[in-house]
């Protein structure tokens, strides 16, 4: 039993070390593509000013500058991603998972070594019990003592062991550096007017978790130290008993773990806080250098503090302070923001169109009509646009298409990654958005650096799709508004695991921006297309349902791997807890379990859908002991359902009709509804003893028994 807990802690804290290591990798990746889209916009820019003959163009040149103060912050933000990446590698791969490794081999060679002693209790008893038995014992001891004492593994890790799969080096790619021309340097930050107060801030959150991981690390060593200090008393004086000892030893292992990771945490912002310190120090207190560039004036009023540019880089600075990111906090603003007199419908600021000369040197700066007079938008993340519908099937695209001119953009169900623009025009059209090799994307003319900015392109402008279509968008089709909402990955730390479902592990997990503790079902990535539908079921239905007495859907990372994320109940499933606590549960309270499971199939009821699958275990309580209704992986939003596969029916809660039909309604919901009393009235007990064809007998013809004082 022992063995088995321990394993499941390593594969629990595995799981969830691999993760967060993932994640820093990706950050680092994800900085690398956003550098590349900046340089090229600025390269872009850049080429159009040297073409404009001489002549001053205020707007292009304050475009230049945004652009430049993207890049800017970007290669400032990739150095440092730099650091922390190799840092947390170093870590990863010298000390935290070698520690996972060691404790659980450590559990593992104590147990043995508990055993060991234990057979050398029996076989001495043995012997002293009868001579008939002398060879048999000491048969066993000459096994025992080809098992080490100081490691009785090692033999087993010669032979079977592996080294840890080494990553390599994160290093700067200095190909960025000649995308266009720039002052700035590998792996040191760029500093200048434009990117002091950024770097200022950055500095106080480093110099702040530098000391308040040191804390940790501080307290957590003497929680650590006395921890060991006691599993060393309790082993030398045998005052304690194998289940304590194990238990003292998990408490250690634990500890280690943690120390390990805090360690990685604090050398990260250390690293962190030695490269921007030592770049702000150069200063001296004096001023940092004004950016320039060959192809500005001397002046720019508009990038001063007063401007569009400085009120933009001082808001961005204050959020930062905050601990806040004005791309995953809240919904960016636009620049147009600034200015009094601008509604919050006013089109959004549509991108310059990359490659493309203005050969116009008349042209108006207020014609809506041409592209290069629009700023690029703030970058706003694809799942924040209403119109992404994420990982929908064509089935579902075409049904929520009805006009000519409506539109939506989903991610391929086939391939995972890739997006389609879902259109509208002359029948249901589907166009498969490309990227390019820089990371932008297209559909048949420009590329464009989000999926967003191409979008409202064809939007604002009204051009063709494709020139074959000649679909224009009209009207975006607006996903529908739901309880939950679309996460990433890098939005959950997963934590522990709580238990195994159908279709994965349920883990323990906390959102990153609230530090609100979650239910994170998890989906495994060898099952095929139609079982991964089938898992994401469950949130398609939870999506549009809120009830007090209904599990509450966080949200869904519909990314591999698919996550749906759920309110925590840290009661745990009704089941376990009628078997476990049922002498504890008085009358009254069997009745207001009664009362929230009825209240919440009323809801269900009210909205159309048929759970299919009431039952104890499915039900969960909050840390009040309120009963919440879970698990709708079969419930169906109609009023009558066929099921095709009976495999699937949970026998003994389905009503006869549904075993002899194959016909569910809400009628057979109030039936598991009242299999679902006699559960909690009989403390867990299950109902229709016996298999098969006998329970659906019983089913047909008895009533079942209430061998319960009611």
């Amino acid at each position: 039993m022992h063995m088995k807990e321990a394993h499941k802690l390593y594969k629990t804290h595995r799981f969830r070390v691999d993760s967060e290591l993932k994640t820093v990798r990706d950050e680092e990746n994800r900085l690398k593509v956003t550098y590349q889209q900046h340089a090229d916009e600025l390269e872009s820019i850049r080429q159009k000013l040297e073409g404009s003959k001489g002549k001053t163009d205020k707007t292009k040149q304050d475009k230049l500058k945004k652009a430049s103060l993207k890049l800017y912050q970007n290669h400032n933000d990739y150095v440092l991603a730099l650091s922390a990446a190799t840092i947390h590698q170093n870590h990863y791969e010298t000390g935290i998972v070698p520690n996972l490794m060691n404790s659980l081999q450590t559990v593992k060679q104590d147990l043995a070594n508990d055993w060991k002693t234990i057979l050398g209790d029996i076989t001495y008893y043995i012997k002293a019990y009868s001579e008939r038995y002398g060879q048999l014992a000491d048969s066993i001891n000459s096994s025992m003592e080809e098992v080490k004492d100081d490691n009785p593994y090692e033999p087993f890790i010669i032979n079977n062991g592996a080294p840890l799969e080494q990553h390599g080096d994160y290093t700067f790619d200095e190909a960025l550096l000649t995308i266009t021309t720039t002052d700035l340097m590998a792996n040191e930050l760029g500093l200048n007017d434009l990117t002091l107060e950024q770097l200022k801030a950055k500095n106080i959150l480093f110099e702040k978790s530098v000391f308040e991981t040191k804390a940790e690390l501080s307290q957590k060593s003497s929680d650590y130290q006395a921890a060991k200090q006691t599993l060393t008393e309790l082993r030398e004086t045998s005052k304690g008993s194998l289940s304590s000892i194990f238990l003292k030893q998990m408490a250690v292992t634990d500890l280690s773990r943690e120390l390990k990771e805090l360690s990685c945490k604090h050398e990260k912002a250390v690293g962190q806080h030695v490269i921007v310190s030592s770049a702000l120090d150069k200063l001296d207190g004096g001023s940092p250098l004004k950016f320039t560039d060959p192809l500005l004036s001397a002046s720019s009023e508009s990038f001063g503090t007063n401007g569009v540019m400085g009120r933009t880089l001082q808001r961005f600075t204050s959020n930062l302070v905050k601990g806040l990111s004005p791309t995953k906090k809240e919904r960016p603003y636009t620049f147009d923001s600034d200015f009094q007199g601008h509604s919050a419908d006013s089109h959004r600021p549509l991108p310059t169109r990359p490659g493309v000369d203005d050969d116009d040197d008349d042209d108006d700066d207020s014609d809506a009509d041409d592209p290069d007079d629009y700023d690029e938008p703030v970058d706003v993340p694809l799942e924040d646009e209403l119109w992404y519908h994420g990982m929908i099937s064509r089935e579902e695209t075409e049904a929520l298409l009805k006009n000519g001119g409506d539109y939506l953009v989903r991610e391929s169900k086939r391939k995972p990654g890739n997006y389609v623009l879902s259109a509208k025009w002359d029948g249901i059209r589907h166009f498969i958005i490309q990227q390019d090799e820089s990371g932008k994307f297209r559909l048949e003319g420009e590329a464009y650096s989000t999926v967003t900015h191409l979008v409202d392109f064809h939007k604002k402008h009204q051009c063709a799709v494709t020139k074959k279509s000649n679909a224009l968008l009209k009207n975006p089709i607006l996903r529908p508004k739901s309880t939950g909402r679309k996460l990433n990955h890098d939005n959950i730390v997963i934590e522990t695991k709580l238990g195994r479902g159908h279709f994965g592990d349920v883990m323990k997990g906390r959102l990153k921006d609230t530090g609100e503790e979650v239910a994170v079902k998890t989906c495994r990535d060898n099952v095929t297309s139609v079982m991964r539908d089938k898992f994401l079921q469950e949130a398609e239905i939870l999506f549009q349902y809120a009830h007090p007495n209904i599990v509450k859907l966080i949200g869904v990372v519909d990314q591999e791997p698919v996550y749906i994320v759920m309110e925590l109940m840290v009661g745990g499933d009704f089941l376990n807890y009628l078997r476990n606590h049922g002498n504890e549960i008085r009358p009254q309270e069997q009745l207001q379990y009664g009362i929230d499971a009825a209240n919440g199939m009323a809801y269900l009821e009210k909205h159309g859908c048929i759970h299919r699958d009431l039952a104890a275990r499915n039900c969960l309580l909050d840390k009040v002991k309120i009963l919440k209704i879970s698990d709708f992986g079969m419930s169906r939003e109609t009023d009558l359902y066929e099921c095709s596969n009976m495999r699937e029916i949970p026998v003994k809660w389905t009503a006869p009709e549904a075993l002899n039909y194959t016909q569910y309604t809400s009628a057979s919901d109030v039936w598991s509804f009242g299999v679902l009393l006699w559960e909690t009235y009989s403390l867990g007990n299950t109902p229709y003893p016996g298999k098969g064809n006998k329970v659906r007998a019983r089913i047909q013809f008895f009533c079942l028994q209430a061998n319960f004082a009611c």
